[in-house]
């Protein structure tokens, strides 16, 4: 285990001194300094552009450490995302409320999410990202809740996630046509941990 040195505390932009100044014990407040960094890497509205192409901040962690080690802190950063959830979740019943007092004419209203379930089929996680206009975060206190999924064809996300790192078009082609649809630019932030073993599951080799 690698702590945080104490300076790097000192001069914290003052969200992130709010987010953990309540976490006592030293390694937890490491666990919730970096797990904020990659749940506001989603967040933020930041792009750049590298090589001729547009790139976000986008970041990818999984920490690992052994069981009952307080990983289970992580579930504070997911509270970061709440206040927008509420939003999406009023502007859905909004209009919802609308499309059936306008007789169910049009398109039926999709609730977008912060958060995107590891626990999902591939077209269930396509679909939740293109709602959600490519965004998502994946943030998971136990890493088995993507390997379990991952052991199977309907959920193998292993090349859409290694794609949405490079922020690669996502594509998905339904047999009705309407249903199909491009995820131009896809920006997925993961928060993922586990035991060494889980992570030698999930990432095998280089």
């Amino acid at each position: 285990y690698c702590q945080i040195p104490q300076s790097v505390y000192d001069n914290l932009p003052q969200l992130f001194k709010d987010i953990v100044s309540p976490i006592n014990q030293t390694h937890k407040r490491d666990l919730v300094l970096v797990g904020s960094l990659v749940v506001l890497s989603n967040l933020i509205n930041v792009k750049g552009v590298y090589g001729s192409a547009t790139v976000y901040p986008n970041l990818y962690l999984f920490i690992t450490a052994p069981a009952s080690a307080g990983k289970s802190s992580l579930n504070w950063v997911r509270k970061l995302g709440y206040s927008l959830n509420r939003r999406f979740m009023i502007e859905f019943k909004m209009k919802l409320e609308e499309y059936k007092e306008n007789g169910k004419k049009g398109e039926v209203p999709k609730k977008q999410s912060v958060y995107v379930s590891a626990n999902s089929s591939i077209a269930a996680f396509l679909n939740q990202l293109h709602i959600n206009d490519g965004r998502g975060i994946m943030l998971e206190t136990e890493a088995d809740s993507l390997n379990d999924v991952m052991k199977n064809q309907w959920g193998n996300l292993s090349d859409i996630l290694r794609r949405c790192f490079e922020f690669e078009m996502l594509s998905s082609l339904r047999v009705d046509s309407d249903k199909s649809f491009d995820i131009e630019k896809p920006r997925l932030s993961i928060v993922l941990s586990g035991t060494k073993n889980q992570l030698f599951e999930l990432i095998p080799s280089a």
